[in-house]
């Protein structure tokens, strides 16, 4: 009898170590459960994984402030906006003041990065249209600073990951393995 409940004991306590433990999935992305994100916060209502300490990531569609891990949704466009105020790098712009950079690209009309030049994950033909100065040779979209593809790209192998994981099933670049 001691030696079932000992067993039983330790499969609950290793069950809930799995149910602890965060997932690979990034903000934005589809959950179920808290365990399915790398925030390890799954948005209740919407199914989608928030960032650290609740709310959803710049870009994202909001209604209310609260929506947001920055704390401030843009009413009239009804998008997250980054800490600070002003819209994320990959964003239609009009005017410089529009961007969190200050940089609205003339001719495209969309933020960039500060110091110029597109976000991770941005289509991309040269290094030099890229902010990290690296435009992913057979992808064609910027590279993270430091190398790789940035979280939601297609991917083929772990190395083409700035995370170094490549979701073999769905051909997507996930959060760092834990």
């Amino acid at each position: 009898m001691a030696l079932v409940l000992r067993t039983l004991l330790v499969v609950l306590s290793v069950g809930w170590m799995s149910l602890a433990s965060a997932g690979d999935r990034l903000p934005g992305d589809s959950c179920t459960f808290d365990s399915d994100c790398a925030s390890n916060e799954c948005h209740l209502s919407e199914r989608i994984c928030e960032m650290r300490g609740g709310g959803f990531p710049p870009g994202w569609k909001c209604t209310f402030d609260s929506d947001c891990n920055s704390k401030k949704c843009n009413l009239s466009r009804r998008i997250c906006e980054v800490r600070g105020g002003g819209f994320p790098a990959g964003w239609a712009c009009t005017f410089d003041s529009d961007c969190a950079s200050g940089e609205c690209h003339l001719s495209q009309r969309i933020c960039e990065a500060r110091g110029g030049g597109f976000p991770a994950g941005w289509k991309c033909t040269f290094d030099s249209d890229c902010s990290s100065r690296k435009c992913h040779l057979s992808a064609r979209v910027c590279e993270v600073h430091g190398g790789g593809l940035p979280g939601r790209s297609k991917c083929n192998f772990d190395s083409d990951c700035a995370s170094r994981n490549c979701d073999l099933s769905e051909r997507v670049c996930r959060a760092r393995r834990r």
